[in-house]
């Protein structure tokens, strides 16, 4: 989605990051109610998008806010990095490279 900077809306913005979590719906996930951060304690997500929170000034400044458990976030990277790897390795290998 692609629109000029002073003609965004909260709900343009809103739609985009339920685009992304549709798309990725293991690392985004758009939170409809207001949340604070204990609610994100044991989430997996890269991130939790506070759609409540997004917030436009009158000029073309947008604010959004996005929610994650730091530990656990980045330990759930680093095993989607690691898997990605042995997928990669596994299809060189049976491709005849090493």
């Amino acid at each position: 989605m692609i629109f000029k900077t002073k003609d965004i809306t909260i709900e343009q913005v809103n739609e985009v990051m339920y685009e992304a979590a549709a798309k990725l719906p293991a690392l985004v996930q758009v939170a409809e109610d207001p949340i604070v951060s204990s609610d994100v304690i044991n989430n997996r997500h890269a991130v939790v998008f506070d759609k409540l929170a997004t917030l436009k000034s009158q000029g073309k400044m947008v604010k959004t806010l996005v929610w994650y458990h730091t530990a656990l976030a980045q330990a759930c990277r680093i095993l989607d990095v690691i898997r990605e790897y042995h997928l990669l390795q596994e299809k060189t290998v049976k491709g005849g490279a090493q």
